[in-house]
């Protein structure tokens, strides 16, 4: 919030809300008024008249939930809530009101009786008390404290008030000719109290509880003065006083937060002030430290308050007129105004040394770990300062000389935070600054175009993590992804063709602090996609799959995308691959039924560049596969079982073959596209019962399968066993072996005839063994298990070849 405090005659509007003043538009009334700091709109107006002229506003100051306002009136007034003070209608009177902040009720006031107009020109609040001062023409009694003499023409006076308004002391600044107490600053530490302002010829005479204490004049002229009271009110000493032609006053204090008191002073233009190190006409201020001034800095000008004071700078106001030069530091050539009209108002910062710069320069750019840095500090406009480092620290690497360079070569990565001082003389200014290292950016960005994605690309290097954002260089709003540390690309998808965009990467030094700097590029999408998109695509249906067909895979085609869903449905069931195919199958369809599909696919070399999708076409998938279910049989030896079926059915593509034993959960499958109306499978164990089931596909999907065949069983024959049971013994070796298979027939009485079966149950060989011992020659076969089978008129024997090429 900020308050505003001045006069009004007859009717001002505010937001929209009109306020008028107690009496005629020729009469004054005080108004002060409440608004949002952050808007501007006002919150309360409240205005303070009689039907009397000469109601004055002077002063207002803030602490906590109160405000206060010091000012004179002429009659008797309402303040709010019925609480109505009297003041004789041939003079004014003086008051201090405290009202409540959030309303502007009032809480109390306090009369500032004289028997001619007194004139309050500061106020000061603080956890100790209300502080005003001012001169009055004629004795004077604050709250009805007691009267206090005066000593002639105008008498300068300081008072303190408890926070409830009760009176605690006033002192009385004066000599026996004109003095005004203009300037007031409270140490908020102590409670003592520093007033200034000027006194005429004769000594000044500072009286509190009737004890005086006389200082001498200067001269015959105005003297302008600061003095130093304690908390009770009692002369403490005389800080500083000047003489300077007719017209010398000190007319603004401060304190900053290091107790330094800076005072704004002026004497007449056709005068001069010599401090030892600077003479000065016209306006001045002084640093002070509360015991003598330290240094003083001027200009051309009429000095006014000081309107705040920090430990680095000074804001004063005042006014001139004419061509003013406003640098103190070069009052020849330096910085200066031009009034517009006879006098106008100035309002100047100054460093607290009396120099329109600080430390330089005012904010340090980032720099990069491992990369040699050098920067000069300086303080413009000033004689050579010395720089310390005051708090905080230097990047790791770097080091502060007295002369002002900050040198060296960082070694870590962060954010940096110190306060620089710079000694000017007995003066000492002081610079915050942060000082941010960036590790190391990825290097080497490319941007590979496509027209709907940009893959980007940098070099390998130990990040901590990555982040890249993206935006049309069109708009402000930044998008942006965090790859993996050790990522070296992103693709960035469903951009617009031909647009221009704006691409950055940085990388995060430590968690949560990333490098402020991006390393940043532009570019532009390409109109359309680098590869054609996949047409004419077919659909043709089965009753449970599709097979989705185009005439070739697309030169530059990175990958395609399928999608399908049932007609009416909003929700599409999406395929992804890589796979350099012409052809692709989906399966789990319900029979029937209606779906529509797209397909598209992305081209190289950004890997995300997606053609748009096709048209949406339609397929009916079949009530049931096109060719009839195998009808098989099952006939067992002892490690052998043959499924035979009468025909190979029209428009089959090929079968399925499962089987497990009995009581297992663990089915193991066969599936082959052979030509054949039989399959055998080999190396079974004797006198154990077996489930199995079949089934087969159809054409023209080719993976639209017919239902599994009732589950079915069979055991096979024990060993030893008539119908094929294995009655002689058969080795083969080596196991594994290169190509050549010896086999041996122990007690072979007669010629045996042998077989040979891939896992397929392709016979891959076959012929008579005429000796005990004999070598196959399978040399062109395949590496892979096969199954030798032996026959005799005594039985049969099977055994398993192992090839491994």
């Amino acid at each position: 919030m900020f308050m505003l405090q001045g006069s009004i005659r007859g009717a001002v509007t505010v937001d929209g809300t009109t306020f008028n003043s107690t009496g005629s538009v020729s009469q004054s009334d005080i108004f002060f008024a409440k608004f949002n700091g952050g808007t501007g709109e006002l919150i309360w107006f409240k205005v303070l008249g009689s039907s009397a002229n000469g109601e004055v506003g002077y002063a207002l100051a803030t602490h906590e939930d109160k405000v206060y306002l010091a000012g004179v009136l002429s009659n008797t007034i309402n303040f709010g809530n019925g609480t109505n003070v009297l003041f004789p209608s041939n003079y004014a009177d003086g008051f201090v009101a405290s009202f409540d902040i959030s309303s502007g009720n009032p809480n109390w006031v306090t009369r500032v009786h004289s028997g001619n107009f007194p004139v309050l020109h500061q106020l000061k609040v603080n956890a100790g008390g209300v502080y005003f001062s001012g001169y009055f023409n004629a004795s004077i009694n604050v709250g009805n404290s007691g009267s206090i003499s005066y000593l002639g023409s105008k008498d300068g006076f300081v008072s303190k008030l408890s926070l409830s308004g009760a009176h605690q002391w006033t002192t009385r600044i004066a000599s026996s000719t004109s003095d005004e107490v203009y300037g007031l600053a409270i140490d908020s530490e102590t409670d003592n109290v520093y007033a200034s302002g000027y006194h005429t010829g004769s000594a000044l005479s500072v009286m509190n509880g009737g004890i005086s204490t006389n200082i001498p004049s200067l001269g015959a002229g105005r003297t302008g003065y600061i003095v130093k009271l304690g908390s009770d009110g009692s002369f403490s000493n005389l800080v500083t006083q000047f003489a300077g032609g007719n017209s010398a006053n000190i007319t603004g204090l401060t304190l900053d937060n290091n107790g330094i008191l800076y005072a704004n002073a002026a004497v007449s233009n056709t005068a001069s002030v010599d401090f030892g190190n600077s003479s000065f006409n016209r306006s001045f201020s002084m640093r002070i430290n509360t015991s003598n001034y330290s240094d003083a800095f001027g200009f051309d000008a009429v000095a006014g308050g000081i309107v705040a004071a920090t430990p680095s700078n000074l804001y004063t106001a005042g006014s001139f007129s004419g061509t003013r030069i406003f640098d103190p530091s070069n009052p020849s050539t330096g910085t200066s105004m031009t009034s517009v009209g006879a006098y106008d108002i100035y309002f100047t910062r100054l460093n607290t040394c009396g120099y329109y710069t600080t430390v330089s320069p005012n904010a340090l750019s980032n720099i990069s770990k491992s990369v040699s840095y050098s920067q000069q500090l300086s303080v413009d406009n000033a004689p050579s300062a010395v720089f310390t480092l005051t708090s905080g620290a230097l990047p790791d690497g770097l080091t502060l000389s007295s002369s002002g360079l900050i040198s060296g070569t960082p070694t870590t990565a962060g954010a940096y935070s110190f306060t620089i001082s710079a000694s000017v003389g007995t003066c000492v200014l002081t610079k915050d600054y942060t000082l941010v290292v960036d590790c190391n950016n990825p290097s080497n960005i490319i941007a590979i175009l496509g027209a709907r994605a940009i893959k980007l690309t940098w070099d390998a290097g130990s990040y901590t993590a990555i982040q890249v954002q993206w935006k049309a260089a069109s708009t402000s709003v930044w998008y942006g992804a965090n790859p993996a540390s050790t990522a070296t690309e992103y693709r960035i998808t469903g951009l617009t063709p031909s647009t221009t965009y704006d691409l950055r990467v940085r990388n995060h030094c430590v968690a949560g602090d990333a490098n402020t700097t991006w390393q940043t590029l532009s570019a532009t999408t390409l109109e359309t996609p680098t590869c054609s998109p996949l047409s004419p695509a077919t659909a043709i249906a089965g009753a449970s799959a599709a097979r989705f067909s185009w005439p070739g895979y697309t030169s530059g085609t990175y990958k395609f995308e399928l999608r399908y869903r049932v007609q009416g449905s909003s929700t599409w069931t999406v395929i992804t691959t890589g796979a350099v195919v012409t052809n692709y199958t989906v399966y789990g369809l319900s029979a029937s039924t209606t779906y529509e599909w797209q397909i598209r696919n992305a081209c190289n070399p950004v890997g995300e560049d997606w053609n748009a999708w096709s048209s949406i076409s339609t397929f009916t998938t079949l009530s049931g596969p096109s060719c009839v279910s195998l009808d098989a049989t099952a006939t067992t030896s002892v490690n052998t079982v043959k499924f035979s079926w009468p025909s190979y059915p029209t428009g089959m593509s090929k079968f399925e073959l499962r089987y497990r034993i009995q009581g297992s959960s663990t089915w193991s499958a066969i599936m082959t596209g052979a030509v054949v109306t039989n399959y055998t499978l080999y190396g079974l164990s004797a006198s154990t019962t077996y489930e199995w089931q079949i089934r087969n596909a159809c054409n023209p999907v080719g993976e639209d399968w017919n239902e599994w065949s009732t589950l079915s069983t069979f055991t096979t024959l024990p060993a030893g066993g008539r119908l094929g049971e294995e009655s002689f013994n058969v080795s083969v070796y080596p196991v594994p072996s290169t190509g050549m298979v010896n086999v041996e027939i122990a007690d072979l009485e007669e010629s045996a005839a042998y077989e040979v079966y891939n896992v397929y149950g392709q016979k891959v060989a076959a012929g008579t063994l005429a000796a005990s011992s004999n070598v196959l020659d399978l040399s062109s076969q395949a590496t892979g298990v096969y199954t030798l089978k032996v026959a005799t008129a005594k039985g049969s024997a099977t055994k398993q070849i192992v090839l491994s090429k």
